[in-house]
Parts: structure tokens; sequence; C-alpha cells
């Protein structure tokens, strides 16, 4: 999560420990830990994230297609893995996947 309330390791560190006890991935739940996907506020944490090559798992419930669009235009290299996506969202999700690898 952001080191926005400074109650957190910084975000460079909180990546290099998940990778040092050896996780393949990380989870994300914004709305549900209170905190917000713009660069002003995790903009350090997707950098990271990114730099590390850390895939980033998120829920569809909790992170919309607009919101991982987002996250994937600011951060090409960053791995995102979206769960829980139904089959509605075909014609959202082929475009999505047409322009961001």
């Amino acid at each position: 999560m952001p080191n926005g309330g400074r109650d957190l390791p910084e975000e460079e560190a909180q990546v290099d420990e998940a990778i040092r006890r050896g996780a393949g991935a990380v989870w994300i739940r914004p709305g549900p830990d209170t905190w917000l996907l713009a660069d002003w506020c995790a903009g350090r944490l997707f950098a990271a994230l990114q730099d590390r090559r850390m895939p980033v798992c998120c829920l569809e419930r909790l992170v919309s297609l607009d919101q991982v669009a987002d996250l994937a235009a600011r951060y090409p290299r960053l791995p995102i893995l979206l769960a829980e996506v139904g089959y509605r969202s075909i014609r959202i999700l082929n475009p999505l996947l047409e322009r961001f690898a």
C-alpha cells in the first residue's frame, strides 16, 4: 500500500520485502484499504513495483477496467493480472489487450 499515512515502510522497502519473502505477485485493494490509484497517492508504489517487475493482481470489482487501462498506460512494464472478469466485459477487454501489452 502507499505510505501516505507514514504508518508503513516506504513503498520500495515494501516491495523488496515481498520479494525477499518469495512473493510471486502482490494484490491491491485500493477501496477496501482506503487509498487511490492516482499518481499523487500511489505513484511511488507502482514505480517500485514496475522497477522490480512485480506482478500486480486485482479484482475487477475493486479495480475498474478503466483504472487498469490507466495503470497500464502510466506503467507500461508493470505486469497486471485482473481476476474475476465477467464474460460481458469482452467488448472492453479485447481493445484493452490490443492497446496494452
